[in-house]
Parts: C-alpha cells; sequence; structure tokens
C-alpha cells in the first residue's frame, strides 16, 4: 500500500456508531491502517537514507543536462521531464494521508476511534518527502522550477 491510497482508504472507513460491531470493525481498521503509516513513514526514511544522494546528483545531472545545449534540450526534455515528474509527484503524495483523516468523520467516532485517526493525523502532519541529499525536495515546486529552466 502506498501514500497514495492510504489517505483515500483512511477517508472511505465506513462506519456506524450506533452499531458496536461496526465501530470495533473501524476501530480494527484505523488501527492497522496506523500500522501501515507508521512502516510507510520508515520506508520514506530509510529510502531517503539511501537515495538521497542520488536524487540530488539526479537533479543536478537534469539540470546540466538541460542548460548545456539547446540540442540536448530538445532530446533530453522528452525523456526525462517523464521521470522527474514522476518523482515530483511521489514527494507529494504523503500530504494526502493527512487529507484522507481529515475528511473522513471522524468527528462522529468513538473516542478510541479518534484517538488512532489523531495519531495518524499528527503523524501526517510531517511531510513525508524525498531529497536530493537533504540539498533539494523532490517535489512539484522542484518540477516547475526544471520545467521552468
Amino acid at each position: 500500500m502506498e501514500l497514495n491510497n492510504l489517505g483515500q482508504i483512511l477517508a472511505e472507513i465506513d462506519w456506524d456508531d450506533e452499531d458496536e460491531e461496526g465501530e470495533l470493525k473501524a476501530i480494527e481498521e484505523i488501527k492497522k491502517l496506523a500500522g501501515i503509516h507508521q512502516q510507510l513513514i520508515e520506508v520514506t526514511e530509510e529510502l531517503n537514507k539511501i537515495f538521497s544522494p542520488l536524487m540530488l546528483f539526479n537533479v543536478f545531472g537534469e539540470l546540466v543536462a538541460l542548460c548545456t545545449s539547446a540540442f540536448l534540450l530538445i532530446i533530453i526534455f522528452g525523456t526525462t521531464m517523464p521521470l522527474i515528474s514522476s518523482l515530483c509527484l511521489a514527494g507529494c503524495a504523503s500530504m494526502r494521508v493527512a487529507e484522507g483523516v481529515y475528511n473522513s468523520a471522524w468527528y462522529k467516532a468513538s473516542p478510541k476511534y479518534r484517538k488512532y485517526a489523531l495519531l495518524v493525523l499528527m503523524r501526517a502532519q510531517k511531510a513525508q518527502k524525498i531529497t536530493g541529499w537533504k540539498f533539494v525536495d523532490i517535489n512539484l515546486e522542484t518540477y516547475y522550477w526544471v520545467k521552468n529552466l
């Protein structure tokens, strides 16, 4: 499961506060999703440790390639921009988790459910991001910056 889907799943949790069985099922579901969210945070941090230097070299390599000559710009633009855009879009995915919890009907839930929803919401407030060696964030802002060069 990825961050894109986690926010949507959190928003779609179906529970009925009058049905105790439905409430317990919803609590188990958000408990499971909170665990998955924690695993995704850990994976993001691990990926950042591993790929952060490569991301920096990748972004600056693309900048050098785009700026060296007009001919290379025309050839490389069609092949590298989809790669850069997919990396940058993935960099913005973690914010969808917080939006998913916020857009769910958490305020109608039991205190136990709200506790888990709050836990996920608090963790999701700090966006998980991929960086180029902690020098440049790989996100849509970076994509627009590279595209406008």
